[in-house]
């Protein structure tokens, strides 16, 4: 049975590759698009249940399609909606937060622009139309203002008696083939957007511009800023040079630190007051940190060797694997027993040094930052959903429990070489964290099952009690395996 979708996106090419996957995958379905920076808000009485199906991007210009999702999923014919996000790992919005959030509003999927294939979005769409749906309730919404002229002028040709013209194009992109690389060109759009990005916030947001550090210009008091190394879940990332020592260093650099609230900024120099004289080798080292006007520099260590997600893709032995592991918990046992939450940590977060030892990095201080500059919780683009606890899912409170549970998600994808939920939608993924047992390991009869699941027990307080107490656990059963 054929369907009919709607497309809302601002970007043209974006509507044009979605159309493109969707007329590959489903020719008999009919294809919408409502390009927002043209037609702006839809209407109060706009028909929606003209439509069995809306795929609508989260960044909608001047609008917001998580916002729209929340007014208008109380209209009567409301479809279902999969958001398509542009979301990159430039932006400073969570993204954990937004999809948890799309998914308590109703959103029946939520799937990544630059992970997108359309075997992907044709399972998706196909999950929710080739199904029976339960009607869901309706609810009355508030009177919205008029806010579009297109609109107002097909009522007004409507009540002339004239044929009634959609405001929405189905222009079939037939007229305009696209290659066999459209995907890659969907990703090659969001990279220059990304770039642009980047190039926008160092001019807008930083003391010093991309040119500035081109050449050789750039500077955070006495450390020279050498190369911009990218932007993750904490911040902007540079590798410097330290001009008095000669040293090179990594500064991390996090914007709009509340403005300035002199007990916050007092709190966090006590706070790093104490972390700076933390001598343990699997945490890394803080060295200084300077406040240049809205922004809050953090000199840490540098390292250049690769990161523990690298490595996983490139496989480890059992031995390597327990032994990072030991290394993972050591470091966090350390943080617990300071009264510190490591928080959202990845493999990417878990560096190396030269001599090989274990690092975790941008833990609890520097999460600390993010939220003082209203940053919480954020999770990088290419890591959700496989690296959160169900708590956090929940919107429950986070404590070192959470970490433990971290841990274990570590433990089972340095052993089977990918996270323990890695299959389905987004909205599967955290379902299953918060819902499903933790799956065994290839080799089901392996003793590490056991610590796998006392580490990943959904309900924190059925959890090991500390990272001390798995630690000692795994230590028996490598010598017991080792008898």
């Amino acid at each position: 049975m054929p369907h009919t979708l709607l497309i809302i996106d601002r970007y043209e090419q974006h509507r044009r590759i979605v159309r493109h996957f969707m007329e590959k995958l489903r020719p008999m379905d009919q294809l919408y698009e409502y390009d927002p920076s043209e037609l702006g808000i839809p209407e109060d009485d706009f028909d929606w249940s003209q439509y069995d199906l809306i795929i609508m991007d989260t960044e909608l210009g001047e609008y917001d399609g998580l916002k729209w999702q929340d007014e208008f999923r109380y209209k009567i014919g409301f479809p279902p909606v999969i958001f398509l996000s542009s979301v990159t790992e430039t932006d400073s919005r969570s993204e954990t937060d937004l999809v948890i959030t799309a998914m308590r509003q109703g959103v029946r999927d939520f799937l990544f622009k630059k992970q997108l294939k359309a075997e992907q979005l044709h399972n998706s769409v196909a999950k929710i139309l080739d199904q029976p749906e339960f009607p869901q309730a309706v609810q009355k919404s508030p009177p919205r203002k008029q806010l579009n002229k297109e609109r107002a002028d097909q009522e007004k040709a409507v009540a002339k008696g004239e044929q009634q013209q959609p405001v929405v194009s189905s222009k079939s992109t037939k007229e305009q083939p696209l290659p066999e690389s459209t995907p890659a060109n969907l990703e090659q759009t969001l990279n220059e957007v990304s770039l642009a990005m980047v190039m926008m916030e160092a001019r807008t947001k930083w003391p010093f511009t991309i040119e500035d550090i081109l050449a050789g210009n750039a500077k955070v008091d006495h450390y020279k800023v050498l190369s911009y190394q990218g932007k993750g879940h904490c911040g902007a990332s540079f590798r410097a040079r330290n001009m008095k020592t000669d040293e090179i260093v990594a500064i991390k650099m996090i914007t709009h630190a509340r403005n300035g609230d002199p007990e916050v900024l007092k709190k966090f120099g006590n706070e790093f007051a104490m972390m700076k004289k933390w001598e343990h080798p699997n945490l890394a080292r803080m060295y200084d940190y300077k406040f240049i006007e809205d922004v809050i520099f953090i000199v840490h260590e540098e390292f250049s060797s690769n990161n523990l997600m690298q490595r996983i893709k490139h496989g480890l032995s059992v031995n390597d694997a327990l032994g990072y592991f030991l290394q993972i918990l050591s470091g966090l046992q350390f943080l617990h027993q300071n009264k510190v939450v490591a928080g959202y940590i990845t493999p990417k977060d878990i560096l190396f040094r030269d001599d090989e030892t274990l690092v975790l990095t941008n833990f609890g201080l520097i999460q600390k930052l993010n939220a003082v500059s209203q940053m919480t919780n954020e999770v990088p683009i290419d890591d959700l959903p496989f690296y959160v606890s169900p708590e956090r899912i929940q919107g429950r409170q986070i404590d070192y429990r959470s970490d433990l549970y971290l841990a274990g998600v570590f433990l089972y994808e340095m052993l089977a070489g990918h996270p323990p939920y890695h299959v389905g939608s987004t909205r599967d993924i955290l379902y299953s964290h918060v819902k499903d047992p933790a799956p065994s390991l290839p080799d089901t009869k392996s003793p590490l099952n056991w610590v796998i699941q006392g580490l990943m027990e959904k309900t924190p307080g059925k959890r090991y009690k500390s990272a001390e107490v798995a630690s000692t656990e795994l230590e028996k059963i490598m010598e017991k395996v080792s008898q």
